[in-house]
C-alpha cells in the first residue's frame, strides 16, 4: 500500500508486516507484469487470482473486506481488476476498465471445486418457508448437476410429483429429474416435458426450469 505521503506499508493475511516505511516519491509509468520482473526476470513460480490495482491507499480492514467481496468493477477508485478466472486462453480480462493482460506461457488451474455429493440413497431437504413458491408466481430454477453414467429412475429437485397422482391430487409441485430410459424430464401441471440428449454421462451439465404464468408455458 502506497500512500500519498510515499509511505510504504504490506499487509500478509491482514496483518501489517511493514508500516508506513518512507520512500521516495513514486513517479513510474508504463506496462507492469504478474509473475516476473519488469525486465522479464525473477519468475515467480505458484497460483495467483484475484488481483486488484486502487488509486487509493487500503486501511487494513477494508483491504480485509475486499478480499472477501466479488467485486463488479465499477466501485470507486479501482483502477484495475482481474479475477483470473477465465480457465482458457491467454487473455486475462481487466473488468475495472478493460486493460487486459496477455499471458506470456502461463497455465490455468482448474480445481474441481465443491459440490454436495448424492450417494443414491440420501437427499437434502429445503425448509419451503425460505423458498416459496405459489401457484401466481413466476420462477426459475437453476442449478448444476453431474450425473453418474448411466444414470435412470433418479430424481434430481422435486416438491412433489408434479402429475396429480398425489393424495391431494396437487398440480402445483414439481419433479426434475431422469425417467426409466435415462433420460432428463420434468413434471408440473400434470404434463411431463422430456429432453433429447445425453445428460447422465458423468459429466457437469447446468439445467434451468422457467415457468411463466402469464403464458401458461414452463421452459427447460
Amino acid at each position: 500500500v502506497y500512500d500519498e505521503d510515499a509511505r510504504v506499508s504490506a499487509f500478509y493475511n491482514y496483518v501489517e508486516y511493514i508500516s508506513a516505511v518512507e520512500t521516495d516519491g513514486y513517479a513510474g509509468e508504463g506496462s507492469y507484469r504478474f509473475g516476473a520482473s519488469i525486465n522479464g526476470t525473477k519468475h515467480y513460480a505458484g497460483k495467483m487470482h484475484n488481483a486488484r490495482i486502487w488509486d487509493k491507499a487500503c486501511s487494513r480492514a477494508r483491504l480485509q473486506t475486499n478480499s472477501l467481496t466479488i467485486l463488479s468493477g465499477a466501485e470507486s477508485n479501482l483502477l484495475a481488476y482481474y479475477p483470473m478466472n477465465e480457465a482458457r486462453g491467454n487473455m486475462i480480462a481487466d473488468k475495472a476498465h478493460g486493460a487486459n493482460l496477455e499471458m506470456k506461457g502461463g497455465s490455468w488451474a482448474v480445481p474441481e471445486g465443491r459440490a454436495a455429493t448424492f450417494n443414491g440413497s440420501n437427499y437434502i431437504i429445503v425448509n419451503a418457508s425460505a423458498s416459496q413458491v405459489d401457484q401466481t408466481m413466476d420462477y426459475t430454477i437453476e442449478l448444476w448437476f453431474k450425473a453418474k453414467a448411466g444414470a435412470k429412475n433418479a430424481t434430481i429437485l422435486s416438491n412433489g410429483r408434479g402429475d396429480g397422482s398425489e393424495y391431494d391430487n396437487s398440480l402445483n409441485s414439481i419433479e426434475l429429474g431422469f425417467d426409466d430410459e435415462g433420460l432428463l424430464y420434468y413434471c408440473n401441471n400434470g404434463t411431463t416435458a422430456t429432453c433429447s440428449g445425453t445428460f447422465n454421462d458423468n459429466n457437469w451439465h447446468h439445467v434451468a426450469v422457467a415457468a411463466n404464468r402469464t403464458s401458461g408455458r414452463a421452459q427447460i
